[in-house]
């Protein structure tokens, strides 16, 4: 029973944090970064030291070979960055401004004090994803924590609305400084809102239509089992749903809206089809859900409809500025330029056509990114990963009777992977945090092999 509290406390403590991180601008500041980390850390600290007290161990989890070697290689190459290390001259090479001044470095990052925080936020999202893992283990906590981080998302979204409408077109208590006339909530960048709210419309449609399932008889026997269920209230969840809907509209980001679509699509075919209904019904209830959708879109879907016309002269930026990012890259493709240095190096390659009149801080493609500051090769690291913990739920989800958070977390995965290929939102905090919660929470769903790990039953804590 003391493990029981214990892993429920460390729930709820991780759901502050990761719910917590939406609030200042999105933890979208280094600071933040620092902070958040320090929590997760006291989270992890309180976990030891309560299994300590509790003469328990650390349980095995489903992480899995695969990333923890490749998180270890990451974390390592991250800190050899930053070190004055004696690297030969083809690895790391001079650097040469466009006035001609050549840079002589002793070390890769060129941002050495960023890239050592960058480390610390990529070993606070390691701790997060292992203790979010023991933690979701027993089904009803995993359930409640997937509730909870829902209804934290309806919150978010209907402030962004009442803010946007009611309040002055504000962000928190200050007036915008950029991104005047569309819904922001506590975000300063409409599209890493955005992808809150599309992660959030991703759990809602598959708690949504879980229930729908589940009071229709779907899984029933299996859902008693391990704990049982929360109880839901599938009025509450449809409201719910609807106003996600009506702040992402708001938001007019386009990629948002297409990232969206997406992942309801991961979530809502299976379920959909698993509702034991003629097929006729099953479309029924596919093109009901449309009703209130299109009733939204005359409301706050206009101005979304209005930039879908200058989707043209969008991509042609991008296009410009991702042609110097590549020749960035091409110029360093092993070592990169250090984490969280691009801001600090792409100076050096930003020239005509990509405008002058803005702070090019970000490349706006997180892929890109990834491979400008750690090089190719360990740059893709992070996209293996979460591309392995995805092969992972899926092939379990298939066969698994209790695979509403694995859909999930496949959900999230896919309208994030879409939204990286033109965006930064993953390299937002608060995205990031959330989008690892709901992985890892999916990972806590996977059935444990006949190898010795502890099954979902032994646990029950």
């Amino acid at each position: 029973m003391r493990l029981h509290r214990l892993h429920a406390r460390l729930a709820w403590l991780l759901l502050i944090i990761v719910v917590a991180a939406a609030i200042p601008l999105g933890s979208a500041r280094p600071f933040f970064w620092a902070l958040f980390a320090v929590l997760i850390g006291a989270a992890g600290l309180y976990y030891g030291l309560g299994l300590e007290r509790t003469n328990n161990g650390l349980r095995r989890t489903p992480i899995g070979w695969f990333a923890a070697v490749g998180f270890g290689v990451l974390c390592v190459f991250l800190l050899a960055q930053a070190l004055p290390l004696p690297w030969p001259s083809g690895l790391v090479g001079d650097l040469m401004t466009r006035d001609g001044t050549v840079l002589a470095l002793s070390q890769i990052s060129l941002a050495p004090g960023n890239t050592l925080l960058m480390l610390v936020q990529m070993l606070s999202y390691g701790l997060l994803v292992l203790l979010v893992t023991l933690v979701g283990a027993n089904r009803y906590r995993r359930l409640r924590m997937l509730d909870a981080l829902f209804l934290v998302i309806v919150v978010h979204a209907a402030y962004s609305v009442i803010a946007l409408t009611q309040l002055g077109d504000i962000v928190l208590i200050f007036p915008k400084w950029a991104y005047e006339g569309v819904a922001t909530g506590t975000f300063v960048n409409r599209n890493s809102f955005a992808t809150y709210l599309a992660i959030g419309l991703v759990l809602g449609t598959a708690l949504t239509l879980d229930e729908i399932g589940y009071r229709m008889g779907a899984d029933r026997l299996t859902r008693a089992k391990d704990g049982g269920r929360p109880v839901r209230s599938l009025t509450l969840h449809i409201v719910g749903l609807l106003v996600v809907m009506s702040a992402l509209l708001a938001t007019q980001s386009r990629m948002g809206a297409a990232a969206a679509l997406l992942g309801v699509l991961v979530v809502a075919i299976p379920l959909i089809a698993a509702l034991p209904l003629r097929s006729s019904r099953r479309l029924l209830i596919g093109l009901a859900a449309l009703v209130p959708a299109v009733a939204l879109f005359q409301f706050y879907g206009l101005g979304l409809l209005e930039r879908l016309g200058s989707v043209e002269g969008a991509a042609d930026v991008r296009r410009d500025l991702y042609a110097q990012v590549i020749e960035m890259i091409s110029a360093r493709p092993w070592a990169g330029y250090g984490g969280a240095a691009f801001e600090v190096a792409f100076p050096l390659f930003h020239r005509p056509p990509v405008s002058a009149d803005l702070v090019w801080d970000k490349a706006h493609n997180t892929y890109l990114a990834l491979w400008a500051e750690l090089g190719i090769v360990v740059g893709s690291i992070p996209i293996l990963i979460l591309l392995w913990f995805g092969v992972r739920l899926l092939r379990s989800c298939v066969t698994s009777p209790d695979r509403v958070a694995q859909l999930v977390a496949l959900g999230a995965l896919a309208a994030v992977a879409l939204h990286s290929f033109v965006d930064f939102s993953l390299e937002i905090e608060a995205n990031a945090l959330l989008l690892l919660m709901l992985v890892a929470l999916g990972l806590a769903a996977l059935r444990p092999r006949a190898s010795g790990k502890l099954s979902e039953g032994v646990d029950g804590k």
